[in-house]
């Protein structure tokens, strides 16, 4: 797999083990952000013998506009998860398919963010689907982030792919590298796709800004 670093002007993401789109036919659900937002996001990867998971969260407050369903800007806030899992011995590179390719968000988390980028914190419930098995399943997402090095001020336009999500932004944002901890745990199975991983995170402030989110296959 290759390894990225994509800083998304107005929305950075994380450096994390970039994976081929989902070829799945299902329409994805799409918001759109415009004006100032407040972005924390959290990258977790695991290596279990040949099996390599990683599990992406963004959580971003801002203005939606998202036409004709939203024509006017409104408050909003939400939570989007994707969850992937390849074999090495086959990665999709080479055509074969993912042992897990799950996705899903929330409009209704608890979410403090810090302005100065010192921190956050998220608690939420996200519905997440499994494309390739079909399985849902509750996920607990419990999260804090700590602001962590020096805040650097970003401008241009990103755009950015992970199975299950797209992102793209235009604008200038401050961007802090961070720390975080907590849980992400599938309520079902009580597997925590937070545990013994590699982490990576991120607080930003966007403004003057359009950001563009496609969550689904």
């Amino acid at each position: 797999m290759k390894r990225i670093l994509y800083l998304l002007g107005a929305l950075a993401l994380c450096l994390t083990t970039l994976a081929p789109q989902s070829s799945a036919g299902a329409a994805a659900q799409v918001f759109r952000f415009r004006g100032g937002s407040q972005i924390a996001s959290a990258t977790f990867s695991r290596a279990e013998g040949t099996l390599v998971t990683t599990a992406m969260i963004v959580a971003i407050e801002g203005l939606n506009q998202s036409p004709p369903v939203e024509p006017t800007p409104t408050p909003s806030l939400i939570v989007g998860v994707v969850i992937f899992q390849y074999d090495t011995t086959c990665p999709p590179e080479e055509g074969c398919e993912f042992t897990m390719n799950a996705n899903g968000f929330t409009e209704a988390p608890m979410f403090q963010f810090n302005r100065d980028l010192s921190s956050a914190a998220l608690k939420a419930t996200v519905m997440m689907t499994d494309m390739v098995s079909g399985r849902a399943f509750p996920l607990e997402v419990d999260l804090s982030w700590i602001g962590v090095g020096e805040t650097r001020r970003n401008f241009g336009s990103r755009r950015f792919r992970e199975p299950g999500i797209i992102i793209t932004t235009t604008g200038q944002n401050y961007f802090r590298w961070a720390e975080v901890s907590g849980s992400v745990m599938d309520l079902d199975t009580n597997f925590d796709f937070a545990a013994q991983t590699t982490a990576l995170a991120f607080l930003e402030r966007a403004f003057g800004n359009e950001i563009i989110i496609e969550i689904g296959p």
